[in-house]
């Protein structure tokens, strides 16, 4: 629902060129109903559990009142921190926007029941300096993306300047997004840095989520430091012992309820060109024909410049 744009043009001395840590997952919602349902309410109540680290206490402690943005903004005192929330109105009509409180969250988590057009939770914080933009960002996010064809949710996670974003911080994230990805058979998954609704390969070729979704089961929609391959793919590439022993990536596990959980490198940071020719060589029968146009993909990410068709 919302887009965190990278700002630009920032005056000497700030930390704003720092890039977004995203988080995808898509799930199907045209195949399991409930399995969907599950996955998103689970997203966002395990999230803030898992997740949630510094904001946790202030979500306890403060008013509503004391957790709305326009209070933390107005103020501009280090470390404030907002708790904000987009609940879907019954019917379609709307969102009710509001700041956190125990009623307002089950609220939103009762809402996902009728899988949404859209939901968000947002927690930000004021820098050491005051200001509104130097602070931790961690956002959670559903959209639902209809077609012709079928149904998905698109479940984000964004976060900037959290300990998630850090190599010896990324554990929590991991086991949070391999528990819900255990539950809900996606079609996708990725781990990346950006802010766009895409993959990075996606990106990169100029093909958007509304195009690929239909065919994610048939077609990989890209791949990234991790790769949450769709069972059908998995085994088109050999399945588990093929993935384990292709030399491409230090983790592959098979999911619960269906998919491959598959780790290039032991950090994100570790994973650079060389990684990212690696799982090319594996996952290029399954991609869609095109070499991406790598002046659209943003670094520190990696794709191989290859056309998959010519391999």
């Amino acid at each position: 629902m919302r887009d965190v744009d990278e700002p630009v043009g920032v005056r000497p001395g700030r930390d704003w060129w720092l890039p977004i840590l995203q988080v995808q997952l898509y799930v199907a919602v045209s195949e399991d109903r409930g399995r969907a349902v599950t996955a998103a309410q689970r997203w966002f109540r395990d999230g803030f559990t898992q997740l949630g680290g510094a904001f946790y206490d202030p979500a306890a402690q403060a008013s509503p009142t004391e957790l709305h943005i326009e209070t933390r903004l107005s103020r501009r005192e280090p470390h404030a921190v907002s708790i904000m929330l987009s609940i879907p109105q019954r019917g379609g009509d709307g969102y009710l926007h509001t700041a956190y409180s125990p009623v307002m969250f089950d609220a939103l988590v009762e809402s996902l029941q009728d899988l949404p057009r859209g939901a968000n939770l947002w927690f930000d914080a004021n820098g050491d300096d005051g200001e509104s933009h130097t602070g931790p960002t961690l956002g959670f996010d559903l959209d639902r993306i209809d077609s012709d064809t079928g149904a998905w949710l698109q479940l984000r996670l964004l976060t900037l300047r959290t300990p998630l974003t850090q190599t010896n911080g990324m554990a929590p994230l991991l086991a949070f997004v391999r528990g819900v990805a255990n539950l809900g058979n996606p079609v996708h998954g990725e781990i990346f840095w950006g802010n766009q609704t895409g993959g990075v390969f996606e990106w990169g070729i100029g093909k958007y989520v509304e195009q690929s979704l239909p065919q994610a089961r048939q077609l990989l929609r890209g791949y990234a430091w991790l790769t949450i391959l769709p069972e059908e793919i998995g085994q088109r590439l050999g399945g588990l012992d093929a993935l384990r022993f292709s030399g491409a990536f230090v983790e592959v596990e098979h999911l619960d309820a269906g998919g491959y959980w598959c780790r290039a490198t032991p950090s994100i940071e570790q994973y650079d060109q060389a990684a990212a020719e690696r799982v090319f060589e594996v996952v290029a029968p399954a991609l869609p024909p095109g070499p991406p146009d790598l002046r659209r993909v943003s670094r520190p990410n990696a794709l191989s410049a290859r056309d998959a068709s010519n391999r």
